[in-house]
């Protein structure tokens, strides 16, 4: 993939972000896929507030989502082409 938002650089980014001193109160994790046809990688974030989830896929599409643990509000933004995202 061509777009400045490929996987790879997700993964990059996910990577810092997870390793980034971020103190007691947020953690995040990363999860590569195994070899696939459209290879994907997760970043979860929890907080004492919310959880969430930016899952990547090799192809440009995403799926990101939030929920607030004290409202139990879900917010998903899903199927869109990273190449459109001004950032993350």
């Amino acid at each position: 993939m061509s777009s400045v938002f490929d996987l790879d650089n997700f993964i990059a980014w996910a990577l810092e972000f997870s390793t980034s001193k971020m103190g007691e109160c947020l953690r995040a994790q990363i999860t590569i896929s195994s070899p696939a046809a459209n290879p994907s990688a997760r970043l979860d974030v929890c907080s004492s507030t919310a959880l969430g989830r930016i899952t990547c896929w090799d192809d440009g599409s995403y799926h990101a989502e939030i929920l607030g643990l004290n409202t139990e509000k879900k917010s998903a933004l899903e199927n869109l082409a990273l190449s459109r995202m001004a950032s993350f």
